[in-house]
């Protein structure tokens, strides 16, 4: 019963932290190269931890929530992977979806 709880609480945690430190980070990225080692950043794969605990998927349930319409999505309309700022130095799939999206203002 109470190895559960400890388990949801040891998810909550991580997923908070990871949150929090993207955030701290995210400002810091803007000084970034937009090309690692003169090549297109890596697909961000959904067992990466940091995809894990925001719940990341290559597919969003809903055509509502996708990173394209997410306002923390910085790739271009039409491409099927760009840049987000939650996940620095990996490319996110246009239709995918994570915790942290939030509805684009543009």
């Amino acid at each position: 019963m109470y190895q559960s709880r400890i388990e949801e609480f040891e998810e909550e945690n991580t997923a908070r932290r990871v949150f929090l430190s993207a955030l701290v980070l995210a400002p810091f990225e803007v000084m970034l190269p937009d090309k690692a080692s003169g090549g297109e950043f890596p697909p961000l794969s959904e067992s990466d931890p940091m995809a894990k605990a925001l719940g990341y998927t290559h597919i969003s349930d809903t055509k509502e929530k996708t990173c394209v319409n997410c306002g923390l999505y910085q790739g271009e309309t039409g491409d099927e992977w760009g840049r987000c700022s939650i996940f620095p130095n990996k490319m996110v799939n246009a239709s995918g979806w994570c915790k942290s999206w939030i509805a684009s203002t543009g």
